[in-house]
């Protein structure tokens, strides 16, 4: 399955251990593979896990999208086939708008990988973020719907204006089996994401004062 490469302006990179990409003996390529298998298991199982929270929920504080990529009798992956989002905050206007697949949307955004013991709240490897992820001082990035990965673009699809949402992707409609700059292979990524505006095809965006940087 063809994955679509996107990395927005700004997006920060960090370099994960070497063994995720250097062998020097069949010693270290054994280690290699087991810790990628390893990596695998754990964001399969961190990403299953999250169907509970998603059923304990009756207040609408989960939700669950199937990838606007499939049908809605299609299964390809199973309990992959869908992405959850945690809404952190939604707006306050019922009537806010939601992008289309064709539309172009700006956002400010902090991707993370899965929590670890050596990183409890995830390793970080892009965003438009200072510091913590706040609304209100975060910068912003503008991209079409069209050139994110499956994931992202499901939620986004689903969000209105003013929301802000803790959206996960499984690796199945993030970037699978490749790897991309510091997201190894089979990562669960997780967005933290604030829809600002929404710009139609053909559309320029409007003006956009981006916050001042707190030092």
């Amino acid at each position: 399955m063809v994955r679509r490469v996107w990395m927005l302006a700004g997006a920060a990179f960090f370099i994960l251990h070497s063994s995720f990409f250097i062998s020097c003996s069949k010693d270290d390529d054994d280690t290699t593979v087991q810790t990628l298998l390893n990596w695998q298991s754990a964001n399969d199982q961190y990403f299953l896990s999250l169907e509970k929270k998603y059923a304990a929920c009756t207040d609408g504080s989960w939700l669950k999208f199937k990838s606007y990529t499939l049908g809605a009798d299609s299964v390809k992956g199973g309990a992959f086939d869908y992405v959850y989002v945690e809404v952190l905050e939604k707006t306050s206007d019922p009537l806010a708008a939601s992008p289309l697949y064709t539309d172009s949307v700006r956002v400010s955004y902090q991707g993370r990988l899965i929590p670890t013991t050596a990183n409890s709240k995830g390793t970080v490897f892009g965003g438009t973020v200072y510091g913590e992820y706040n609304p209100k001082t975060n910068g912003t990035s503008k991209f079409a719907v069209a050139t994110v990965v499956y994931g992202f673009g499901t939620a986004l699809m689903h969000m209105q204006i003013g929301d802000t949402w803790r959206v996960y992707v499984p690796s199945y409609l993030g970037y699978g089996t490749s790897s991309v700059g510091s997201i190894p292979a089979n990562s669960t990524l997780i967005f933290d994401v604030t829809l600002v505006d929404i710009a139609k095809p053909g559309n320029s965006m409007r003006p956009y004062s981006a916050p001042r940087k707190m030092e």
